[in-house]
């Protein structure tokens, strides 16, 4: 007699993973252990070598050897993250994609329990976790102090979504996030202009338009580098610039049916915030003339506060964060002390208790 199929190894069947890697070989090995240690197996593992100069090629070419999941794409010349995972939606006839980072790594429940709330609420667009922090040499450094949305019937819909991205914004981070191929095609695929916010805006539009599922656990590591292209795209004033301009462009044109009108000002807000806050805490020499450039054109107040903190040292940073908080994000000030972002903070210390960290990765 035949045994019946798992829905969830099923499902694994129709998934296809892709792993982005330029020049990352120092970190190639942990993440794709990672892949090959998860719990169901994907359909596929496409390994995308944006013509690496280290060994990458060396690793990948050894684990493709030994594992016939794992497909090597070799490209002759840069073409850029976000063009590449663009070309896999594309070409993908898988049902569920995932999207990891040579930098990263995954938990083995990931894609197994992404997968098990994606085949319960079928009309979601796509399913995120939490995630932890880890430094360039693989040592824990904590959670990632994420919103946690109330998801306790395990779907999100559309409108809920956008009462939580109005008042808290996102809690869906890439290397934590399984996709449906037909929510990202139903948005255009990913949009190359937003570099390295194109995950984070597709996973909103999606969400927005499809609802979403969440697990409430820890199921990835996101090493965090100022070379990666996040770090990179939220700290150089004229892509800071150019970003929130083509995403409030996209919010108002060929997705505005599916962000709320008053979304594209509070998100801008809360991004020059985070791009500021990034820059004061990450540049430990001399932030103040990013800083400048990225509020340009000031307010008046704006360039007060800057002269009264620049030469302050640390203070003086403490201070000018401070100023921020209340200039573009006294909203969400307010909003700390809602029910909902009260719960999230319990619900955060609850999984602490459970998942101490300190575990050593590659």
């Amino acid at each position: 007699m035949t045994a019946p199929i798992d829905p969830v190894e099923d499902a694994a069947s129709r998934l296809g993973v892709f792993l982005a890697n330029r020049n990352h070989a120092p970190f190639l090995a942990a993440s794709i252990e990672g892949l090959l240690n998860q719990t169901v197996t994907p359909a596929e593992i496409q390994i995308v070598d944006d013509a690496s100069t280290d060994e990458s090629r060396d690793i990948i070419s050894r684990y493709a050897a030994k594992h016939s999941i794992i497909k090597p794409v070799f490209l002759p010349e840069n073409r850029g993250v976000v063009a590449n995972m663009v070309r896999f939606v594309a070409d993908s006839d898988a049902e569920y994609v995932y999207f990891a980072a040579s930098d990263d790594v995954t938990m083995p429940n990931l894609l197994e329990e992404s997968l098990r709330l994606l085949i319960h609420h079928p009309e979601a667009g796509l399913c995120s976790s939490l995630c932890r922090l880890m430094d360039e040499d693989g040592h824990d450094l904590g959670p990632y102090k994420s919103f946690i949305p109330p998801s306790e019937l395990g779907y999100i819909p559309p409108n809920r979504v956008a009462q939580l991205l109005m008042n808290f914004d996102t809690w869906m981070i890439g290397n934590a996030t399984v996709y449906r191929n037909k929510a990202l095609r139903s948005i255009g695929n990913f949009d190359t202009s937003l570099h390295g916010f194109t995950d984070g805006f597709a996973s909103r539009a999606i969400a927005l338009g499809s609802g979403a599922v969440f697990v409430e656990k820890e199921l990835s590591y996101w090493r965090k580098m100022n070379s990666g292209q996040a770090a990179i795209t939220n700290t150089e004033p004229a892509l800071v610039h150019h970003v929130a301009a083509k995403a409030l462009q996209l919010m108002s044109t060929t997705q505005a049916d599916r962000f709320p009108q008053a979304y594209g000002k509070v998100w801008k807000n809360r991004w020059i915030y985070g791009a500021l806050t990034s820059c004061l805490r990450g540049t430990p020499e001399n932030p103040w003339p990013a800083i400048e450039a990225i509020l340009s054109p000031a307010y008046s107040m704006d360039a007060l506060a800057i002269s009264l903190c620049r030469n302050l040292g640390e203070l003086g940073r403490m201070a000018f964060e401070l100023y921020l908080i209340f200039r573009l994000r006294a909203k969400d000030l307010m909003m700390c002390l809602s029910p909902t972002k009260i719960n999230s903070l319990v619900r955060r210390k609850i999984i602490a208790l459970k998942n101490p960290g300190n575990r050593p990765h590659g």
